[in-house]
């Protein structure tokens, strides 16, 4: 007798929803050819086999007994085992188990803390957790002169700064460091001494040092030792010469007039008369920057205008101790101009000479009337325009 090896018998139930699963359709497809195959097989064999899968049933789990013969497991609960107070396992009678927490197993595993946290059993397997009023305020900490935290009773805490400090307030500090301050208003001033005393602000066009907001004040401003004052964008000075110091022989004076009873130095239309004088270039002098000549006068009233007007010649020495300079520039005004500056007119020389690189340079000038038919001018003063970006030099001897 041939004998007869059995397919692989499936794990899974045979059926689903009353219908035999593809899987235990194609264990007895396998089960059927190879019974085929074994020609001497008894149909006793076979019913036996056969009646070995008829007593299994639908919707159940399938096992082997102590025998190796399938069955239906009929207590899914001696499969499946809880934890006493845990997990419970309740068997269906149906193949089937029902799984449950008891009602006392969160409660048992949740627990509060003294004077924070309570745990109560709610009767239905959950719990109320309550927070003591006085944890939070408890647990909440200030810090001195910057949060404060008040307890509001209730549970909860209220957070404050010492002051307001929303963009509307007026905040007060003692001492503050800041990487910028921007006050984004015009006319918004910062304020200095215990009655707003000075202020120093923006009034839409310039930046104002007021030093009177309540009393006259001085402003002083202190620098380092061998230290001054320095002008990022340098502003003009003008060094002056007076023609009644002529420095020269009589014989080339002008005359002296009075005119409203002050005394002026007239150059007369025989264009003969000069003076000459000299100063140190300013301290304050920004170094290697241009000079400018200029020359102030007028017509004297009563004399006339001619036709040519009047013409000055500027002439200059610049002694430094790099070295010698020289050279002169023509001053002049028109017939029409010496009318319409009656009370004065300036004459600028716009392209001026260098100036000295180095401070302690000196500067020797002399004025000359040298043309024009126009009768007497006076010339109030004359000399040169310069840039200063200094207040002063650093010390005497250096700039």
């Amino acid at each position: 007798m041939a004998k007869l090896i059995l397919p692989k018998l499936p794990t899974t139930q045979m059926y689903v929803g009353g219908t035999m699963t593809r899987e235990w359709q194609g264990f007895f497809l396998n089960l059927y050819n190879r019974v085929g195959e074994v020609d001497a097989l008894s149909n006793t064999q076979l019913e036996s086999l056969l009646g070995f899968l008829a007593v299994l049933s639908p919707t159940r789990l399938v096992a082997s007994d102590g025998t190796g013969n399938p069955v239906s497991v009929a207590n899914l609960g001696s499969w499946i085992s809880g934890s006493a107070g845990e997990i419970t396992v309740d068997n269906d009678g149906d193949g089937t188990v029902t799984l449950s927490i008891p009602d006392t197993f969160i409660p048992n595993r949740i627990v509060g803390t003294t004077g924070k946290i309570t745990v109560t059993d709610d009767g239905y397997g959950g719990v109320v957790v309550t927070i003591s009023s006085t944890f939070i305020p408890s647990m909440v900490l200030g810090t001195i002169d910057q949060i404060t935290v008040t307890d509001n009773g209730d549970g909860t805490v209220t957070l404050s700064t010492p002051q307001n400090i929303d963009t509307d307030a007026d905040v007060t500090f003692d001492t503050a460091t800041l990487d910028a301050l921007f006050l984004a208003l015009d006319n918004a001033k910062v304020y200095f001494g215990a009655s707003n005393d000075a202020s120093i602000y923006y009034d839409g066009t310039n930046l104002v040092i007021k030093s009177s907001d309540v009393a006259a004040s001085d402003l002083k401003i202190y620098t380092g030792t061998d230290k001054t004052v320095e002008l990022q964008t340098p502003v003009y000075e003008d060094l002056n010469f007076d023609p009644a110091n002529q420095g020269v022989s009589a014989a080339g004076w002008p005359d002296y007039v009075v005119v409203g009873d002050v005394v002026h130095s007239e150059f007369t239309s025989a264009n003969n008369q000069y003076v000459g004088s000299g100063q140190e270039i300013p301290h304050s002098y920004k170094l290697s920057t241009i000079l400018y000549p200029h020359i102030h006068i007028f017509l004297k009233s009563g004399e006339s205008e001619g036709t040519t007007g009047v013409q000055f010649t500027f002439y200059w020495e610049l002694r430094s101790g790099s070295g010698v300079t020289t050279g002169s520039v023509v001053l002049s005004a028109t017939s029409a101009e010496l009318v319409a500056g009656t009370n004065l007119i300036t004459i600028y020389d716009s392209t001026g000479f260098a100036g000295p690189a180095s401070k302690g340079a000196q500067i020797r000038a002399k004025l000359a009337r040298t043309g024009g038919d126009a009768e007497d001018v006076i010339v109030t003063t004359y000399g040169i325009h310069f840039a200063i970006d200094t207040v002063g030099s650093r010390t005497i001897a250096s700039k």
